[in-house]
């Protein structure tokens, strides 16, 4: 096994270790907006007779969204992490074929599967094929390939490589408010078209509860700034009575098999990942793999 410097190491990580100190910090600024953004959150309950046409809908929304500050630290947190694995693989592999001419195909390999894996440094147009086998062999039992049956993998490291791109930040950052917990009492004097526990965001409502959900929401738009959650569908002029206490938290939108997770755990995964990748990476240099 080749041998090099510490100091020869530590100055070849030095960008790719600010890319994921950036990333630590970014996390932690974000916690701080995400705790701001929730305190500014305003929510109102309403018997609505407009939402469609005929019925009373008894909606529970909330009056605000993910700041755009919230939005641009989440956008670091996911940049930082996925540039800091590819300029680890960058410094290994330039450290590991010094002396020879190296190419120009050194990015952390993500595959769909263990067996996919080992195609990516195969051939002439193969994503990471200036990868050299030392770098291939540490980063292996990281496992940055799906689960699937019969296989376990790094989902987490996984989303952060599917949400690389020039779309990235529109998929990340279409997190929305989810109500998570509510305390319910309902009571409706009559016939119930139909009624739900907890309060289910309107755009979910078709999935979990196809008909009549499906027609009567199908085409409804909430208005902008106001995410809506439906408790019950009643009859015009039925008479009922509702009390409802409801948490709520900012999760993924479409984030791969991440979506519907709490965003700031989310991020979280990603960082942390980042990070082991890393140590890993640069202690293979330094001769000491890091577990």
């Amino acid at each position: 096994m080749a041998t090099f410097l510490n100091a020869d190491v530590h100055h070849a990580f030095e960008s790719c270790e600010a890319l994921v100190q950036g990333s630590v910090e970014a996390l932690a600024a974000f916690r701080a907006l995400l705790v701001a953004d929730y305190g500014r959150i305003q929510g109102e309950s309403v018997a609505d007779n407009t939402m469609v046409e005929g019925v009373t809908v008894l909606r529970h929304s909330l009056l605000g969204g993910p700041s755009v500050a919230l939005r641009k630290k989440a956008y670091d947190i996911l940049s930082d992490s996925r540039n800091a694995l590819d300029q680890a693989v960058f410094a290994a592999s330039a450290m590991f074929t010094a002396g020879t001419r190296m190419g120009t195909a050194t990015y952390f390999p993500l595959a769909d599967d263990s067996a996919d894996y080992e195609t990516l440094f195969v051939g002439r147009k193969a994503r990471c094929r200036d990868v050299p086998p030392e770098v291939q062999d540490v980063i292996r039992p990281l496992k940055p390939w799906w689960s699937g049956p019969g296989e376990t993998g790094n989902d987490i490291l996984r989303t952060l490589g599917k949400l690389s791109g020039p779309n990235k930040h529109q998929v990340i950052l279409e997190f929305a408010p989810t109500i998570t917990t509510s305390r319910n009492a309902f009571v409706a004097k009559g016939e119930t078209i139909f009624a739900v526990d907890p309060p289910t965001r309107i755009d979910l409502l078709a999935v979990q509860y196809p008909e009549p959900a499906k027609s009567m929401f199908s085409t409804y738009k909430s208005p902008r700034g106001r995410t809506d959650f439906i408790q019950a569908v009643l009859p015009p002029d039925q008479v009922f009575a509702a009390k409802v206490n409801i948490q709520f938290q900012y999760v993924a939108s479409h984030a791969t098999r991440f979506a519907r997770t709490p965003i700031d755990l989310l991020l979280s995964g990603f960082v942390n990942e980042t990070q082991r990748a890393v140590e890993r990476i640069k202690g293979l240099c330094l001769g000491a793999v890091i577990p």
